[in-house]
């Protein structure tokens, strides 16, 4: 009985290893599911400008659509756990370091999901919580974990073959982008000047679109 469980555990994995191609789709789908959720949520949120307001005010403590959108961002968070597992394991044995940065994007999703659930943001103005206080924390999390997937895949992903040949210096590139646009925020902010969406946004989309191209280049290998 007890070889019999083991021979079938043993299928199991070694059918989620052959087969976990498919898992690549949540690195394409999970960007799209959350640019989408951003764009709904400035259409059904009163008073909301891409411009000036922060992501996280879609779903802050009493936003009037917290439900809607709270699932969403967590739909498309999990999307992003599942590419991160597959990646951990696509290159489990093939490279460290592209193993360790699918380590960083799975802390990601943990993060994106606590953010969106259990630790919504304050509204600004008003008295700091622990909720409030944790999701700031995770966010901070956040931003070094997206930072540090990008440079180890980037730099893991070069001695893999030709086609990767390119991708070390268009990452490096990508975490420049997502390290201007993320640290200006906060220098506009100190300046009264309101463009804090814009920035986030351009912050967010500079990590998202490689996401989908990594996640596009392993479905593809």
């Amino acid at each position: 009985m007890a070889n019999n469980v083991r021979t079938a555990l043993i299928d199991v994995i070694r059918g989620v290893r052959m087969n976990h191609k498919v898992l690549f789709w949540g690195g394409i789908l999970s960007p799209a599911i959350y640019l989408l959720t951003i764009v709904l949520g400035g259409i059904i949120t009163p008073n909301y400008s891409h411009i000036r307001n922060a992501i996280s005010e879609l779903t802050q403590r009493g936003a009037p659509n917290i439900i809607i959108l709270s699932t969403l961002f967590v739909l498309s968070a999990i999307l992003i756990l599942i590419f991160a597992i597959a990646l951990m394991l696509r290159y489990r044995c093939r490279s460290k370091r592209v193993y360790a940065g699918g380590v960083l994007i799975l802390l990601y999703g943990v993060f994106a999901t606590l953010m969106a659930t259990i630790f919504p943001q304050d509204p600004l103005g008003e008295e700091a919580t622990l909720p409030g206080t944790m999701h700031l924390m995770m966010a901070g999390l956040a931003a070094f974990a997206i930072m540090g997937s990008i440079l180890l895949i980037g730099l893991g992903m070069h001695p893999l073959g030709k086609h990767w040949n390119h991708f070390r210096l268009y990452s490096v590139i990508t975490v420049l982008l997502v390290f201007i646009f993320g640290i200006s925020t906060p220098i506009l902010i100190a300046n009264q000047i309101e463009v804090l969406g814009t920035f986030e946004r351009l912050t967010q989309l500079a990590y998202l679109q490689w996401f989908v191209v990594l996640a596009v280049k392993s479905y593809k290998e």
